[in-house]
């Protein structure tokens, strides 16, 4: 019982870890996309997004 505990926790602090980790990455992202967003105003919002149709490329 006690082992399964232990693992259960090592589990979650894994998880938890895991999960900052990744939310400071798509912080890091966003704040990187605005900074781009910044620099180049003459972009269409389509193109910083990326989601240019096909038909349009």
């Amino acid at each position: 019982m006690i082992d399964m505990n232990a693992g259960y926790l090592d589990l979650l602090v894994h998880h938890q870890v895991r999960m900052a980790e990744l939310e400071e990455r798509i912080e890091r992202d966003r704040v990187a996309r605005e900074r781009a967003e910044q620099h180049s105003p003459e972009t269409e919002p389509s193109e910083r997004r990326g989601t240019k149709s096909r038909r349009d490329a």
